[in-house]
């Protein structure tokens, strides 16, 4: 493969690249959440449409100290149809070393009829329902050097709509800023280097040193200008009313 042929081949990876290195996430509107169901654990949860009620979703232990503390989630149903999750014993937890949060509830539908954004790969339509699950995290520790954050309590389960209560969808695509900065501070670190390259009458010849600068400085240029799309390209919404 020829200088050109493999400068080409950068120019269009990057370019096609760019498209897959965004992230997606979806906001879900409905007209009356008391229509709104709960699924947890493949089953439909039994919770009333009027609240305020609740209902167990999860249990399971967490490491406190020496010792492992029994939880309970639970799901509330609260007046007007909005919807949080529950985690009594995660709010109540005491300190701990490598503790770095922990969150008693969390509010998953408003009253407004608003669910709680997610990712765009969690929603699913058909004909009848839209269903958005949700994997939240009610307690998370922190582990490792360079620490690693790590979900000690899971709460999972999805809220069924019917198709005829959504109102509103909203998909949100944003690019992934930090590769964005990594990718510029790259490309600018190796234009750095084939600016000393072909400046440098020390190495060589400009002829010699010809090949090696701009060998360097043209995947440089790609790579700062693909890192710059991706820090400083907008984001885009895309807008659905029913």
């Amino acid at each position: 493969m020829n200088r050109r042929t493999w400068l080409a081949s950068t120019a269009v990876a990057l370019f096609f690249a760019s498209g897959c290195v965004r992230v997606e996430t979806t906001t879900v509107s409905v007209r009356d959440p008391q229509q709104v169901e709960v699924l947890a654990g493949g089953a439909r949860v039994s919770l009333p449409a009027q609240g305020p009620t609740s209902a167990p979703v999860s249990t399971g232990r967490f490491a406190q100290w020496l010792s492992l503390r029994p939880y309970e989630i639970d799901v509330d149903r609260k007046p007007g149809g909005a919807l949080a999750l529950r985690c009594d014993a995660c709010g109540d937890a005491g300190w701990m070393p490598n503790r770095t949060g922990a969150v008693r509830e969390d509010t998953l539908l408003d009253a407004n009829g608003a669910l709680a954004t997610t990712w765009s790969r969690s929603v699913t339509s058909d004909a009848s329902w839209t269903r958005v699950d949700y994997d939240r995290c009610m307690m998370e520790s922190s582990i490792g050097s360079p620490p690693t954050s790590i979900c000690d309590v899971h709460a999972r389960l999805a809220l069924l709509v019917p198709a005829s209560d959504v109102v509103r969808v909203e998909k949100r695509s944003v690019p992934v800023r930090p590769l964005g900065w990594g990718a510029l501070a790259v490309g600018v670190g190796l234009l750095a280097v084939s600016t000393f390259v072909l400046a440098s009458s020390d190495i060589g010849s400009f002829g010699q040193r010809a090949p090696w600068g701009f060998g360097i400085a043209l995947p440089a240029l790609a790579l700062t200008g693909w890192g710059a799309w991706l820090t400083f390209a907008p984001a885009t919404d895309e807008v659905t009313v029913r």
